[in-house]
């Protein structure tokens, strides 16, 4: 077992840090649970480019959750920040770390996976952190669900600029269907970090798509509702910063326009695409969106779910007509 270290054990935080992880620590865990069960071991991967103003919290946040069985693995794209000297001082309580150049996010994570061995996982991206306890409340949360549940969610909070939280998500219900209704009804969304996954999850679901810059999460969760259940766990579990730089503020338009193209991808999802364009639309930001994605996203995701679904999604949308023309090419 990998026991995470203590708060005396690690570098000292800046001196402007207080509070959880810069000065608190979750206690320490026993070495079994109450049943004489060892934990199971948890896997967290920390996709990371020249997010050096957060990833020590990030960090910090996994490494004191006082939790007896955990993998943490940091993989960089090469930044030229300074993440890769804080990940060094922090190198001691890793599993395994990298820093080169990779094909986004969805690479990184998926390099992640691929040299761990927990059982749980999740990914923590670098400008994220998790809450006090958060793995061994996941890890109880798994311990008492069936078999057929493959994830299990918590609740999340955004943070804005200023460190104030302003948002929490407690989702109702996690489904297929209400995942159909993501970027059109807010009360169905919920942060990424907060959503754990057993390995046999990912390993049908997996992995991310190369070709899904902003919603390869839900476009994984997706694929899992054909298979698994997703249970609701109502306590605290991550913190998800929102800032100007986060490519979801940043390139919301285009998030949504991802969403609708792999709505598309869906048999059921010619409804759910055509929603999430129609909004678009009604703030005038369809076109510039669409053609945005053609650059990176829309031509080879067309290519690869045939460009027959793409029009049919957009077909009754008029002033999307000729965006996806020569598509196919």
């Amino acid at each position: 077992m990998t026991r995470g270290p203590r708060l005396a054990d690690l570098p000292p935080p800046p001196r402007n840090k207080r509070g959880w992880p810069w000065t608190e620590e979750t206690p320490q865990l026993p070495a079994s649970t109450h049943d004489g069960v060892a934990w199971p071991l948890i896997s967290i991967v920390t996709p990371s480019y020249n997010q050096g103003q957060y990833i020590e919290e990030t960090i910090r946040s996994v490494l004191l959750q006082g939790y007896p069985n955990l993998e943490y693995i940091i993989i960089d794209g090469g930044s030229s920040d300074q993440t890769t000297e804080i990940i060094k001082k922090y190198e001691p309580w890793l599993t395994y770390w990298v820093s080169e150049p990779d094909r986004g996010q969805s690479d990184a994570i998926n390099k992640g996976f691929s040299k761990s061995t927990g059982r749980i996982l999740n990914w923590l991206n670098s400008d994220d952190f998790l809450e006090k306890n958060a793995l061994g409340r996941v890890a109880t949360a798994f311990g008492a669900a069936d078999e057929h549940v493959g994830a299990v969610v918590g609740i999340g909070c955004w943070i804005n600029e200023f460190g104030e939280i302003f948002q929490h998500s407690t989702p109702l219900e996690i489904s297929r269907d209400t995942l159909l209704r993501w970027s059109v009804d807010p009360a169905v969304m919920f942060p990424q970090p907060a959503c754990f996954f057993t390995r046999d999850a990912w390993e049908f679901g997996g992995p991310l798509s190369l070709d899904l810059h902003y919603c390869m999460d839900l476009a994984l969760w997706i694929k899992l509702t054909e298979r698994f259940r997703f249970a609701l766990l109502p306590e605290l579990m991550a913190y998800f910063h929102l800032h100007s730089a986060a490519k979801t503020v940043e390139g919301w338009p285009y998030s949504k326009g991802e969403v609708a193209l792999l709505f598309a991808t869906l048999p059921d999802g010619f409804g759910p695409a055509t929603a999430v364009m129609n909004d678009l639309i009604s703030q005038g930001l369809a076109a510039q969106t669409l053609l945005g994605l053609g650059n990176r996203t829309v031509r080879r995701l067309a290519r690869g779910i045939g460009l027959g679904y793409v029009r049919r999604a957009v077909r009754q949308l008029p002033t999307m007509m000729g965006i996806f023309s020569g598509a196919a090419k």
